[in-house]
């Protein structure tokens, strides 16, 4: 194999991954202005009469953009949890990813350390970010995770409705009862878990595998 050959293909490989990092930093930076803009529409009901609804103006959007919908989504989450705390602007310098850490932290804190924004800005990666919060916040660095989107939902009828609504009132009152004082996601997402929690002590590894055969 000849050494240019060899050069020639170390080069192509360099030249496309510059390509690649621009659009991506590009994506990364726009993409809170993007939600901004859309969130900009929700608010004020822009989409009717055209669409039927948010959702498929929605739909509508992602898909003559070729964007995923539940990544669209997740960004206008972000954006709207951290209305009111963190700057357009700001959002766009550090970029969607970042942003995303500080809405988990502002989610499930209620609030954002003064100088969160400026250690998001210093931090090399979201996860030297979330490392700079935890210690700021004396959190365990586990406690911050990520953001978990379920990607459902679904019609039911009157008794299906029961039905699921009575589980999950179970699942909040059995001993020990989920506490009030905690936040609404943090009491959703521990009704979740016990759920999960009963169906694996139900069916064991070996017998969930018998079942999927």
């Amino acid at each position: 194999m000849s050494e240019q050959l060899s050069q020639n293909a170390l080069a192509r490989v360099d030249i496309l991954a510059e390509k690649l990092g621009a659009v991506e930093a590009i994506l990364e930076n726009g993409y809170a202005e993007f939600a901004e803009a859309l969130l900009l529409v929700q608010d004020n009901r822009f989409w009717h009469p055209l669409y039927k609804s948010w959702g498929s103006y929605l739909t509508y959007i992602t898909e003559k953009h070729k964007m995923g919908t539940r990544q669209v989504y997740h960004k206008v989450a972000v954006v709207k949890e951290l209305r009111g705390s963190v700057s357009i602007s700001d959002m766009t310098e550090i970029g969607i990813s970042k942003a995303s850490v500080l809405a988990d932290i502002h989610r499930l804190n209620g609030s954002l350390p003064e100088d969160a924004v400026e250690k998001a800005k210093a931090a090399a990666s979201t996860k030297e970010l979330k490392k700079s919060l935890a210690e700021a916040l004396h959190l365990p660095e586990e406690d911050i995770g990520g953001w978990m989107d379920l990607e459902f939902g679904f019609m039911v009828n009157d008794e299906e409705r029961r039905e699921i609504q009575d589980a999950l009132d179970l699942a909040r009152r059995i001993d020990p009862p989920i506490s009030t004082s905690l936040k609404d996601f943090q009491q959703r997402k521990e009704i979740c878990l016990r759920l999960c929690r009963e169906f694996l002590a139900t069916y064991p590894e070996p017998e969930k595998e018998l079942l999927l055969s």
